[in-house]
């Protein structure tokens, strides 16, 4: 499949993160913020070996100060090995920064997929393992932006007519913890999805100048077919972190900012190994 092609179809398994919306001070301080988002998905016991797989991986940091210092650092890595088959990946994003006037992004994403083959009668079956962290500070509410975000997606996909791919079963974990509000963190599934979950463990703290969301889930995935079926497994995730202090002369150059952030977001490249 051609790279393009496959990455316009992984990127629409991802779920879109929300616009992220800085409340802006007028009268700028010395500040201090933080931003981590962070997230790991093991995928192994395959009832059947692939006959392809590809891993994807990808990072991108901004960073603009005027009057202080900020760093944003990014790391993603993804493995699909074969025999016995078996999926790991994780991505990391954080971002911190000190001073009047500066903002910085750290945004990380990695992902595997696996084609499948199974016959009429057979049940296609895997483990899964998949955490996702996120964690905020700042100082000063009234001039300080922090902001980590992530989602972890599964799809599966019957794929057998290659031109037109069907989902069968998805779920995604979700999250957002942004200091001044519009903090959530959400597991969801498909209608039927054949999910079996030992455990899901959703904690979380919002509120304050110390904020964070803690997911963490494990289970077994197990699904039957009448008929010889081609699968594609799918599992994305994407990790962002943003602290700012902006004056209103740059407000313009960040929006400008995360709008050009958003659009790279869905037009990854795509790595294969």
């Amino acid at each position: 499949m051609p790279k393009l092609k496959l990455a316009q179809k992984i990127a629409r398994t991802v779920v879109p993160i929300a616009p992220l919306v800085f409340t802006l001070a007028a009268t700028p301080t010395i500040a201090a913020t933080f931003a981590s988002s962070e997230s790991t998905v093991t995928i192994d016991k395959f009832s059947h070996n692939p006959f392809d797989s590809e891993v994807i991986t990808d990072t991108f940091t901004n960073t603009f100060a005027t009057d202080g210092n900020v760093n944003a650092t990014t790391d993603a890595v993804a493995s699909f090995v074969t025999e016995p088959p078996s999926a790991f990946n994780s991505s990391f994003s954080s971002a911190d920064g000190t001073g009047n006037n500066y903002s910085g992004t750290a945004d990380s994403f990695a992902g595997v997929l696996g084609n499948f083959s199974v016959n009429s009668g057979e049940t296609f079956s895997f483990n899964f393992d998949a955490d996702l962290n996120l964690t905020t500070s700042i100082d000063n509410p009234q001039t300080e932006n922090a902001i980590a975000d992530g989602t972890v997606s599964f799809a599966l996909y019957d794929t057998s007519n290659v031109d037109s791919w069907t989902l069968l079963d998805s779920f995604t974990i979700s999250g957002n913890v942004t200091s001044g509000g519009n903090d959530f963190l959400n597991f969801n599934s498909s209608d039927g999805s054949q999910l079996n979950l030992s455990n899901i463990s959703l904690t979380t703290n919002f509120g304050g100048d110390r904020e964070s969301a803690l997911a963490s889930t494990e289970g077994f995935f197990s699904r039957t077919f009448d008929r010889v079926t081609n699968l594609t497994l799918v599992e994305v995730k994407e990790n962002r972190s943003t602290v700012a202090v902006p004056e209103p002369s740059i407000v313009v150059g960040t929006v400008l900012g995360i709008f050009a952030l958003g659009y790279r977001a869905w037009s990854r490249r795509v790595t294969v190994k």
